[in-house]
């Protein structure tokens, strides 16, 4: 379990996210001193490697280091605030798998962020401040607009020609299925009323795509 837990830290918050923070200063020294406190808390569980990579990048002895205090600090919420607007952007992105060669513009409706705190964000999420309320994402604490890359538009468009094509091919289908003598003479009761109700969601279903 504590294994586990480690293991999720030094991938998950640690290198992906508090990290990736810190490299926007300009010198690596907040980079190596949180380093070096991350290594004397682990080292009751990993003793060896973290004696190791204490004297290989500091030169020092991990056993003659005090333990750090865990203080907590005003900036924390404003820390965590940036970061749960960073793991919103950069998800967004995954999703509709979003080149990083292309700019996503947001901006955060009814909350104030300083031109640091935004530069953050900008720099780990390769993004651009601008005012809009085009797609709108809701967090835990925020709502977030994002406008949608043209490129993502005529992917969204190309989807919705081809599903709409489907649906009418299906529809066609569905009619000549209900139009057929046989058909209704010889089919249970059941089989023809889950055709017609098919038909019926077909429909709506095209009536949505054609309306948007």
């Amino acid at each position: 379990m504590i294994g586990t837990e480690i293991n999720n830290f030094i991938y998950g918050d640690f290198s992906s996210r508090y990290i990736e923070l810190i490299k926007t200063r300009k010198n690596g020294f907040y980079a190596r001193k949180l380093l070096r406190k991350v290594l004397i808390i682990l080292h009751p569980f990993l003793p060896f490697l973290t004696d190791f990579l204490m004297e290989k990048i500091f030169k020092m002895e991990i056993l003659e280091q005090k333990m750090p205090r865990i203080r907590q600090f005003k900036e924390n919420q404003k820390v965590e605030n940036i970061l749960e607007i960073i793991d919103t952007l950069r998800t967004y992105r995954e999703k509709f798998q979003i080149s990083k060669k292309i700019i996503l513009e947001y901006c955060i409706i009814n909350d104030k962020f300083s031109n640091a705190e935004i530069d953050i964000i900008n720099k780990l999420t390769f993004g651009k401040w601008l005012e809009n309320k085009e797609l709108v994402i809701k967090t835990k604490n925020f709502e977030i607009a994002i406008k949608v890359p043209e490129e993502l538009k005529k992917e969204q468009k190309g989807r919705e020609l081809k599903e709409i094509q489907f649906l009418k091919s299906e529809i066609l289908r569905a009619e000549k299925i209900l139009t057929n003598k046989g058909f209704l003479e010889k089919a249970p009761r059941e089989k023809i009323d889950l055709e017609r109700t098919k038909l019926e969601k077909l429909k709506e279903k095209l009536a949505f795509y054609e309306k948007k």
